[in-house]
C-alpha cells in the first residue's frame, strides 16, 4: 500500500524573506539617520557650550580691567579652549544708566563666520571715561 507522507513543516518563500530583509534595511536606515543627527547634535551643543565659556571668561576680564575696553569702543580678539581657536567681539556701550556701561561679546568658531553665542554684561562705568 502506498503512503503518501505530508510534512507539516511549512518553511518561508523566497517573497517572504525579501521582504522581512527590505523592513530590516529600512528599520536600519532609520536608525543610523537618528544616530548621524545625535552625533550632530551633540556636536553642536558642545561647541555652543564651550563658546559660551569663552563669552563669560571675555566678560569676566572686561569687568576686572584685564582687556581694557573704553566706552563706546570694541575689540576683536582670539581665544584657545580645549584644543580650538575662539573667534570674539567685545564692545562696550553706554546704557540709559550713567553708572552702568553694557558689555555684549560674540563668540564664533571662525573669524568671518556668524557668532555662535552672544552674551550680554554690564558694567560699573568708570568715572574718567
Amino acid at each position: 500500500m502506498g503512503h503518501k507522507k505530508t510534512s507539516s513543516h511549512r518553511g518561508f518563500t523566497l517573497i517572504e524573506v525579501l521582504i522581512a530583509l527590505a523592513i530590516i534595511a529600512i528599520s536600519f536606515t532609520a536608525v543610523l539617520q537618528a544616530i548621524n543627527a545625535n552625533t550632530r547634535n551633540i556636536s553642536y551643543i558642545k561647541d555652543k557650550t564651550t563658546a559660551s565659556f569663552v563669552a563669560q571668561e571675555i566678560i569676566a576680564k572686561v569687568q576686572l580691567d584685564i582687556i581694557k575696553i573704553p566706552k563706546s569702543a570694541d575689540k576683536l580678539g582670539t581665544s584657545r579652549m580645549l584644543d580650538r581657536t575662539w573667534y570674539w567681539h567685545v564692545s562696550v556701550e553706554p546704557t540709559s544708566n550713567i553708572q552702568l556701561d553694557e558689555i555684549v561679546v560674540k563668540v564664533g568658531p571662525t573669524e568671518e563666520g556668524s557668532a555662535l553665542i552672544t552674551l550680554d554684561a554690564y558694567r560699573r562705568s568708570k568715572p574718567d571715561e
